[in-house]
């Protein structure tokens, strides 16, 4: 997960758009691993011994959504969503991936500068990120049973106080702020 976040950050720092996003795809998906392993930890053993196409039909995320564990579970409803939105952006070419090459007057070839995709992915980056270690937190307290905030409280207060600085506005606040 770190080095998922820290790549894509260069990337993006770089440029490169398309490659960023398909880093927070694997993010997304990191993190809906993690939801099921926190409702049935005794599958890390299954899914480490397991890989390439037998890995990815028992525990990729077509095999994650049916699970009944996290059927009506909204963590996982949206990380898929990001998943979803990120495979189509960045993971595989697609008519959705154009957008990262043209900055509203022409098409780039090769990294470039777009503010608009920089801020708006930096944000997706940032709320990604959140949602995931919130998983990954709850897949650790299912395995070892302990909450991460047990053991590193203070980091935990700063992880919470940090997220609410980069939390996106609800709608409610956005409404407050159009006008009265």
């Amino acid at each position: 997960m770190v080095n998922d976040a820290g790549a894509a950050s260069k990337l993006l720092d770089c440029g490169y758009f398309v490659q960023a996003a398909g880093l927070l795809r694997d993010l997304a998906e990191i993190g809906m691993l993690s939801l099921h392993f926190s409702n049935v930890p005794q599958d890390i053993t299954l899914w480490r011994s397991l890989n390439g196409r037998k890995q990815a039909c028992k525990f990729g995320p077509q095999a994650l959504r049916k699970k009944p564990h996290l059927k009506d579970c909204s963590k996982l409803s949206y990380l898929d969503a990001r998943f979803r939105l990120f495979s189509e952006y960045g993971a595989h070419p697609s008519t959705t991936s154009i957008v990262a090459h043209h900055d509203g007057v022409r098409f780039h070839i090769g990294p470039h500068f777009n503010e608009y995709l920089y801020v708006n992915t930096y944000r997706d980056l940032a709320d990604l990120t959140w949602h995931v270690t919130d998983a990954c937190g709850d897949a650790f307290h299912a395995i070892f049973r302990i909450a991460v905030a047990d053991i590193l409280p203070a980091e935990t207060q700063r992880f919470s106080l940090a997220w609410k600085g980069i939390a996106p506005a609800k709608p409610e606040d956005m409404e407050s702020r159009l006008g009265p």
